[in-house]
């Protein structure tokens, strides 16, 4: 896993908020655990607010990397804002190999990725405690 954080950065009330979701925090050493633990609660609340706003605009990375022209220019007409062939131009500069936090990418090479880059037992966890969330049950996670 190439991200080192504990689950330190969130705030003691962000915990308290998890427990509505019926999870407890994972081991702090399990970097896997606490990496999907985060995202599970994460989008989990972000599910709930976007259920709740129904004028929020959604969309799936996933979806974005297998069409990214057609998605950007969709969002873009959905959030009220110009498309040009700037941003044409800007997608195209960037769909290239990248690394860290750059803004680089192959898109094509991104749906699924995660899938590759976690070992089988890995997977496995991140899928136990995605399951946990309601989120969970959205995706098809690996057993």
């Amino acid at each position: 896993v190439d991200i080192e954080w504990g689950l330190d950065w969130l705030a003691p009330a962000a915990h308290a908020r998890a427990r509505v979701f019926g999870v407890t925090e994972p081991v702090a050493g399990d970097r896997v655990a606490c990496m999907a633990w985060r995202v599970g609660y994460l989008t989990s609340a972000l599910d709930a607010y976007v259920a709740a706003h129904r004028d929020v605009v959604v969309v799936d990375h996933e979806d974005l990397c297998r069409a990214p022209v057609d998605g950007f220019r969709d969002l873009a007409v959905a959030l009220g804002l110009e498309w040009t062939a700037v941003s044409d131009r800007f997608l195209a500069a960037h769909d290239r190999p990248g690394v860290g936090f750059t803004m680089d990418r192959v898109a094509a090479d991104q749906p699924g990725k995660w899938r590759a880059r976690l070992l089988p037992a890995e997977a496995r966890t991140a899928a136990e405690v995605l399951a946990q969330f309601p989120v969970g049950r959205t995706y098809e996670l690996p057993v």
